[in-house]
């Protein structure tokens, strides 16, 4: 995957010199760059992986996870949004627009931080903010990430098929129960007394009744306005990269 990852960050790089990104005062705001994909395709990874790859070239870089824009898990069981949660009215839509439009005017004359979305706890933390520093790359990563393209300056698609993101789903929530184990939430305490049948058949009708609509009606059209089409084979490594614009 090195090789690819270097690929497209030199990709990314090319981007940010041919754009002018310039604001008031002759600064320039961030290059933000949108990553999208099905559940568990590997988006955070991803751009985790592209930061250190900028990092290496002295580049600066945060990722913005899109789950920090959720609704708490109070804020959806009152609306009667529970077993709807991940899709797109479960987000604060407005707010994403406008902490995207905040970054295109970053100036630091006006501090940013957005909520933090704990895996743990499935949930938003009541107790703690992420403060945004002044960078030159903006990793926006989620699976509604590119809804948002006309914000973004490029548009990353995460692709792979469909029963291979499945079976990372299952593999990455077994290896959640396992951390559950030893760190029990409120949330997840339910989970760690299911046999073996019981978990694999929750987590097959979240796949089958919520991951798997998402997917086909709200994430994968957006692989149309996407820049860069990254193809994943089922090892996680990169297998191909489409330049489309």
């Amino acid at each position: 995957m090195t090789s690819q990852l270097v690929k497209l960050t030199q990709i990314l790089i090319s981007r940010y010199q041919s754009l002018n990104l310039t604001i008031s005062g002759g600064q320039t705001h961030p290059l933000i760059v949108g990553i999208a994909g099905g559940v568990s395709v590997g988006k955070s990874t991803f751009a985790n992986s592209i930061r250190d790859e900028l990092l290496k070239l002295e580049i600066s870089s945060t990722v913005i996870s899109g789950d920090s824009f959720l609704m708490s898990n109070s804020v959806l069981a009152s609306k009667g949004l529970s077993e709807r949660k991940g899709f797109p009215e479960t987000y604060y839509d407005e707010d994403v627009k406008q902490f995207l439009q905040n970054m295109r005017d970053f100036d630091n004359s006006q501090p940013i931080s957005i909520p933090i979305y704990d895996h743990v706890i499935y949930d938003i933390r009541s107790d703690e903010r992420q403060e945004i520093p002044k960078v030159a790359v903006v990793l926006f990563e989620g699976i509604t990430a590119l809804r948002y393209s006309d914000l973004l300056d490029v548009s990353i698609y995460l692709d792979a098929d469909e029963e291979v993101m499945k079976q990372w789903y299952i593999t990455r929530w077994t290896n959640y129960r396992e951390e559950i184990r030893a760190k029990p939430s409120e949330f997840f305490k339910s989970l760690i007394h299911l046999d073996e049948k019981g978990f694999h058949d929750l987590l097959e009708h979240y796949w089958v009744n919520v991951n798997l609509p998402n997917l086909k009606q709200y994430i994968e059209p957006t692989k149309q306005v996407a820049n860069i089409i990254v193809r994943k084979a089922n090892t996680h490594e990169i297998e191909d990269i489409h330049l489309l614009s």
